[in-house]
């Protein structure tokens, strides 16, 4: 008899202890785990052992919506933070702390943050991209089939009245207006920013332009566009030649722009050295200069381009004689790009 007692006050005390480390786990599991400061010191995102997250307002003490799996940095000047919660999206409003736009409600699988200009946030639902209104609503129904792949790659927001989109399979890239009216069709590899009223697109490895108005003014055409505050540069790798066209598109300002130029010197040895080493000697009156590159020659004197960029290298050789490197294979020309026999 006093067998079974023992065993069940042993039991008992088992439970007890075993009780105890389940509260234990519990606490540390639920309770939170760290501080960290949200928004203006006036918001606090509480990270509990569970690894979910929440907001807490530290003035009146008080919590912002739910506890979410993450909750993303708010933009500056904005009211809504988006949060993740059960694979779906959802926004808080940081001045009321209610969920506005709960993710119990909707169907969002991913979500970009409301801006300025339009008052409006895109979202992703049933794999295509939509945009709502600040109560959850509509204003452009999701219908750009999403590739996840170009999720990271851009901001989905509307900038001076349009917003460029990705769509499809092959993520082909065209721009849209707040009323949903395609201002760019959606065939370009890539649509750049506006700069100095310009935007570089591109297809099949060549780029052309657009105005600000979205005329194509350039076709796709050029193996690279640059734009500046002197005007656009164009790349022409058949011809071997990158110019600088004024922001008319007709004049032409320079035949030549180089990516690179750097004098060519007479090397000279070092008589003095015990292992002859070669010095920079006297300037010879001649300059390399690269494109895209391929080097060539220009003349210090009128800046002429004697010999064009069609080269991997070039040396000086002997007086007006280069040697000139192309794919593994050297050439002695001469100051008119000519071969010599």
């Amino acid at each position: 008899m006093k067998f079974f007692k023992s065993l069940i006050a042993y039991a008992l005390l088992g439970g007890v202890i075993g009780g105890f480390a389940l509260g234990l786990r519990g606490i540390i599991k639920y309770n939170t785990v760290s501080d960290e400061d949200f928004y203006s010191n006036s918001i606090t995102k509480k990270i509990y052992g569970s690894g979910q997250e929440r907001l807490f307002f530290n003035n009146p003490d008080s919590y912002c919506g739910p506890k979410a799996d993450r909750i993303f940095d708010i933009n500056e000047g904005d009211t809504l933070v988006i949060y993740y919660l059960d694979g779906k999206y959802g926004f808080l409003n940081i001045v009321t702390g209610g969920d506005i736009i709960s993710s119990k409600e909707h169907n969002f699988e991913f979500a970009w943050s409301f801006d300025t200009e339009s008052g409006l946030a895109a979202v992703i639902e049933k794999g295509k991209i939509g945009f709502i209104k600040k109560d959850g609503s509509f204003h452009i129904k999701p219908q750009y089939p999403f590739n996840p792949e170009s999720l990271y790659d851009f901001e989905c927001r509307f900038k001076n009245g349009y917003c460029l989109i990705p769509t499809g399979q092959n993520i082909k890239f065209g721009l849209i207006d707040k009323e949903n009216r395609v201002i760019i069709p959606f065939k370009y590899d890539s649509l750049g920013e506006l700069e100095n009223g310009y935007r570089i697109i591109e297809l099949d490895g060549k780029y052309g332009l657009f105005d600000s108005l979205s005329n194509e003014k350039l076709l796709p055409a050029y193996d690279d566009i640059s734009i500046n505050q002197f005007g656009i540069v164009l790349y022409d790798a058949s011809k071997h030649s990158q110019e600088l066209v004024d922001f008319d598109l007709k004049t032409v300002i320079s035949k030549y722009v180089f990516d690179d130029l750097a004098p060519i010197y007479i090397p000279e040895f070092d008589s003095e050295s015990e292992y002859e080493d070669v010095i920079p000697g006297i300037q010879s009156g001649y300059s390399t200069f690269t494109i895209d590159d391929k080097t060539g020659v220009i003349s210090n004197i009128d800046g002429k381009v004697i010999i064009d960029a069609i080269w991997d290298e070039i040396e000086f050789f002997n007086k007006h004689i280069f040697k000139a490197g192309l794919n593994g294979k050297y050439f002695l020309i001469d100051k008119k790009g000519k071969f010599i026999q």
